[in-house]
C-alpha cells in the first residue's frame, strides 16, 4: 500500500523489496566470488544456485508489481505499458514479470502441454537477445535489461521505481478527471 504524507510517498513494500535485493546481492556477490575462485563453477552448481536466487528475486518482485497495481485498482498485466521499454518499445516491467513467470511454470509447462505459454515469454525473452532454451536463461535476460548499470538486484530497482512512480502519476491523474493536480506533482523516492 501506497501512502501519501505532505509530499512523500511512503511504499513499504518497495523497501521490503529494497532490503531483499540488498540481502540476495550480498548473496549472489559471495557465489560470483567462490565460482572466481573455482575451477568449475558450472558442475560444482554455482551457477544453478546464482540461477535460482535470480528466479526468486524476480518473484518477488511479481509480487509487488501485483500488489502495487492492486494498489492502484489495477490488475498486474494492465500496467505493462508504464515505466522504461527497451529500444524497440516492449516493457521492461512486461518482460520481468515473463521472466518471473518462466521460473515458477518452465517444469509444468513440459507436463500440461504449455507450449503456447511459454512461446509468448520466450518472446519477450528474445527481445533482450535470449531464448528460454539456453543454460541460465534469467542471469542472460536481466544482464541484458539492466545494461549498462551493474548486474546486482539493486540495480533492478531503477526501473521498478520509474514503473511505480508512472503508476501513482497514472492513477493520480485517473482520480483527478485526467490532469494530475498540484497534488500529484509530489516528490517520490
Amino acid at each position: 500500500m501506497i501512502i501519501f504524507l505532505d509530499n512523500d510517498v511512503i511504499d513499504p513494500e518497495f523497501g521490503l523489496l529494497v532490503d531483499l535485493y540488498e540481502f540476495l546481492d550480498h548473496k549472489l556477490s559471495d557465489l560470483c566470488d567462490r565460482s572466481a575462485e573455482c575451477s568449475d563453477p558450472d558442475a560444482s552448481g554455482l551457477f544453478d544456485q546464482m540461477e535460482y536466487l535470480s528466479g526468486f528475486g524476480l518473484v518477488a518482485l511479481q509480487t509487488y508489481l501485483t500488489e502495487t497495481a492492486a494498489w492502484a485498482g489495477l490488475r498486474k498485466h494492465e500496467t505493462f505499458d508504464l515505466g522504461p521499454k527497451t529500444t524497440s518499445g516492449v516493457s521492461k516491467i512486461k518482460i520481468l514479470n515473463a521472466v518471473a513467470n518462466f521460473w515458477k511454470h518452465r517444469e509444468e509447462w513440459v507436463l500440461d502441454g504449455g507450449e503456447k505459454r511459454k512461446a509468448a515469454v520466450d518472446e519477450l525473452f528474445e527481445e533482450v537477445g535470449y531464448t528460454c532454451d539456453v543454460d541460465y536463461p534469467i542471469s542472460g535476460v536481466l544482464t541484458e535489461l539492466l545494461s549498462p548499470l551493474d548486474v546486482r538486484f539493486s540495480s533492478l530497482l531503477i526501473p521498478v521505481k520509474a514503473w511505480r512512480d508512472d503508476l501513482i502519476k497514472t492513477s493520480l491523474a485517473e482520480q483527478h478527471g485526467g490532469q494530475i493536480s498540484s497534488e500529484g506533482s509530489r516528490s517520490v523516492p
